[in-house]
């Protein structure tokens, strides 16, 4: 199963190794300075690579609201709550959030 991380958090992270890195920089000997500066480069590039990722957002009540229009042919919410789905409507369901990640996924690749 995939797990999502926001990426605010993921580089905040970095960015507070690199500075970990800069402030031991200023500490270290001539011996270790190479590696800290090997570690510093490292973050600056895997900071380049998550600025070129998409993050977008999906309006997850807004989607359902589309589902379950779909699903119930347009009859009104109080009718078909979706309270208590049976299977194939939980299936439906799942389908549908499936496709949708695949669909941002996709867009984000273009």
């Amino acid at each position: 199963m995939k797990q999502y991380i926001d990426k605010a958090d993921v580089v905040a992270e970095i960015e507070r190794l690199k500075e970990d890195a800069l402030q031991k920089k200023d500490q270290c000997k001539r011996s270790g300075l190479e590696r800290i500066m090997h570690k510093i480069g490292a973050y600056n590039k895997i900071l380049s690579f998550l600025n070129t990722l998409e993050v977008k957002e999906v309006d997850l009540e807004t989607e359902l609201n589309i589902w379950r229009h779909n699903h119930f042919h347009g009859r009104r919410d109080k009718e078909a709550s979706g309270e208590y789905l049976k299977r194939v409507s939980q299936l439906d369901l799942a389908k549908y959030f499936f496709e949708l990640g695949l669909k941002v996924k996709k867009e984000n690749k273009l």
